[in-house]
């Protein structure tokens, strides 16, 4: 029997704000101390409110990956043809999981909120599209700006991706998206955000998770200028308080500072992505496509 939940969608609902969860790391920098920024460990994620849907799932994840250790003993059936019942039992497990076992998530939308759904999901995944899409894996507060063009704060970041997808052994009615971070993978539904962690499953209350979009700026230090994106201004690499080059070193540069898109998503379990994006126009579409409550 399929594992059934349904889910009536009012308003949005209350927006919390939530403190960032924040590891110190190692730096041979003199300029910043940088900092870890990342998510609580994933017990966190796993509130009374979700224990049900997330003992099901986890269930069918562990089903799911024995399954796929099933079909590895097909390599040794010419040497023991006895272990081809292991392949089979694999074969049935998938059948199982991807049909009659998998969890169904079913939405019922209020007349006209479907369509706000839809753009939201059509903003978040054109979001791909943009040249440089990327995590902050981690930040730090300047403590000379003068040598870092005036910048108040440092960065590092990896990419990332956005797509739609879902875990197999989840049935649903609507699009979700998902995204893919260094540590974790998060999938959005209307309701609930899922987290995948070290192959563990959190969940966090889509209604408590403040999703910001801001427009930022942010130095282009090895001067790559991504085609998507705008310069806010010049500066240079080692700079006075007049905005002037220090001429005390020699190889100083003018380097770019460019606009991006700032998307910050926090909540009050721990939470914590910053994402960076290329293309302003296309955050400014995922904020506009936020303002449309389901």
């Amino acid at each position: 029997m399929k594992n059934i939940f349904t889910i009536n969608l009012n308003n949005r609902g209350v927006r919390y704000e939530s403190e960032e969860p924040i590891v110190r790391v190692q730096t041979d920098s003199n300029v910043t101390e940088m900092q870890e920024v990342k998510s609580a460990e994933i017990e966190a994620f796993q509130g009374v409110e979700y224990k049900e849907i997330l003992t099901k799932l986890s269930q069918l994840k562990i089903l799911n990956s024995l399954s796929s250790i099933c079909f590895i003993f097909l390599l040794f059936c010419p040497i023991k043809p006895a272990l081809i019942l292991l392949p089979i039992i694999g074969l049935v497990l998938k059948v199982l999981i991807y049909t009659t076992w998998r969890v169904s998530l079913i939405y019922n939308f209020q007349d006209g909120y479907e369509t706000a759904y839809k753009n939201r999901v059509d903003a978040w995944l054109k979001l791909n599209k943009s040249k440089e899409l990327t995590q902050v894996v981690q930040s730090g507060k300047v403590k000379n700006k003068k040598l870092t063009a005036g910048m108040s704060e440092s960065f590092k970041r990896e990419k990332i991706k956005i797509s739609s997808g879902k875990p197999a052994y989840i049935h649903t009615n609507v699009k979700v998206v998902r995204i893919d971070l260094k540590k974790e993978t998060l999938y959005i539904l209307p309701d609930k955000i899922l987290i995948e962690k070290n192959g563990k499953l959190g969940a966090v209350d889509y209604r408590k998770t403040r999703i910001d979009v801001n427009r930022d700026e942010v130095k282009n230090g090895d001067c790559h200028i991504p085609s998507d994106t705008s310069v806010s201004r010049y500066s240079w690499q080692y700079v006075n308080r007049d905005g002037s080059p220090d001429k005390r070193f020699k190889d100083n540069k003018k380097v770019p500072i460019c606009w991006y898109g700032g998307i910050y998503i926090q909540s009050p379990e721990g939470l914590n992505v910053k994402i960076f994006v290329s293309n302003v126009n296309l955050a400014m579409e995922l904020e506009m496509a936020m303002l449309q409550e389901y």
